[in-house]
């Protein structure tokens, strides 16, 4: 196998300060095995991980002192999974939470066109955001299942937080925990929005242990549901400028609400 092999799924940050990726290597025409890349914070490779797993994985994220993973997937039948898995990659728990009903795999379209309940499900996979924190646990959400944070131990664990928010529809963007406190970024959809462009975005502050609604901030920065949070009063967007003819202009601003 050579790293060209390799195609990366998901990134996100690693609680030391680097990056993980989930990677695909399709190994045979059969079969793809998954893992989870490391790259420390000056962004040099710091190891591989094969994920002893048949999950189509979407997320991976790593916990703070045990150095075990979490990821998210779709099994073979289609269903949601969270599953648990040790710092070498090895199973420990297939499906700390598992959401929706199996599908007959085989059930594809004349088309070969993936089912409407194939949709979802892998709808569903691609927005739950999850993020490590401090105590060695990580903060889980999916919205299609109620706006509320699952927070998972690296035991398997796994205790519930209901959030406040807003009434409308959103879509996840980002999720971060900090030692004192959580942010959330959302995309606000219009009433019957699936798609089309993103306008407005809410970025809210929880109290990380009881899930209080401290602050809550609404933007139109087109990037606006991704942030860098140095306070509850202080993010840190990426802007975008393309100027007529010319290639597209990228910025770091700073926002104090």
């Amino acid at each position: 196998m050579s790293p060209k092999d390799l195609y990366l799924a998901d990134v996100t940050p690693d609680p030391r300060g680097g990056v993980l990726g989930v990677v695909r290597w399709n190994e045979t025409p059969k079969k793809t095995r998954t893992g989870v890349v490391r790259f420390d914070r000056d962004g040099d490779y710091d190891g591989l991980v094969w994920l002893d797993t048949d999950l189509n994985v979407t997320h991976a994220v790593e916990f703070s002192s045990s150095g075990n993973f979490l990821v998210v997937g779709n099994d073979e039948h289609w269903r949601t999974k969270v599953a648990l898995f040790d710092f070498r990659g090895f199973v420990l728990n297939p499906a700390v939470l598992t959401y929706g009903d199996a599908v007959d795999a085989s059930s594809k379209s004349a088309a070969e066109q993936v089912t409407p309940a194939m949709e979802r499900a892998m709808r569903e996979a691609g927005t739950i955001r999850m993020a490590s924190a401090p105590d060695d646990s990580v903060y889980l959400l999916n919205v299609q299942r109620g706006r509320k944070i699952l927070r998972v131990q690296s035991s398997g664990k796994v205790t519930e937080m209901k959030l406040a928010g807003p009434s409308q529809d959103t879509m996840p963007m980002e999720l971060v925990v900090s030692p004192s406190y959580l942010y959330l970024g959302e995309a606000l959809l219009e009433k019957g929005q699936t798609s089309g462009p993103l306008k407005r975005f809410l970025i809210s502050v929880y109290d990380r242990d009881n899930g209080t609604l401290e602050a809550s901030y609404e933007t139109k920065t087109p990037l606006g549901g991704t942030f860098v949070a140095a306070s509850p009063r202080d993010f840190y967007f990426v802007g975008t400028r393309v100027p007529p003819g010319g290639a597209v202009n990228f910025s770091l601003i700073r926002a104090q609400p």
